[in-house]
């Protein structure tokens, strides 16, 4: 009989999934917020709030930046100029993921305050989930 990894996740709570708790994190805040996955896939998020992504690029696809430079030049310049309330960035935990996470949180930090950070465990692997809400003047 085979198994998946993800069974003991049918015993979790709503609050151990990071995007459930995001979700709720916004919601209280700005039911209209505007969410960007900054270079990550989907999150999921715009789901659970019901909302559509509002920019063309709201995550980032398993294409290389070289092949596609429009996806993350668009996601750049939407943090850079500040045109979503919220970010969300996952890191896989693998090296190359780590460096890429680093690159987009000193981004990220220019022009947003990170708000929550959460772990979670899918199909053998931690995931980091980072949160960031644009700062006001």
């Amino acid at each position: 009989m085979f198994r998946s990894p993800n069974c003991k996740h049918l015993f979790l709570t709503e609050d151990s999934y990071p995007p459930s708790v995001f979700a709720k994190i916004i919601q209280e805040d700005n039911p209209n917020a505007t969410v960007l996955n900054y270079g990550c896939l989907d999150s999921g998020i715009h789901n659970l709030l019901g909302t559509v992504p509002t920019n063309r690029y709201f995550m980032k696809l398993n294409v290389s930046d070289i092949k596609y430079p429009e996806l993350m030049d668009s996601q750049n310049e939407i943090v850079e100029n500040k045109k979503v309330d919220y970010l969300i960035i996952i890191n896989f935990q693998s090296y190359n993921s780590a460096i890429l996470t680093k690159k987009l949180q000193e981004t990220a930090e220019k022009n947003y305050d990170l708000v929550k950070s959460m772990s979670q465990l899918s199909e053998g692997i931690y995931k980091d989930y980072y949160l960031y809400k644009k700062k006001t003047v």
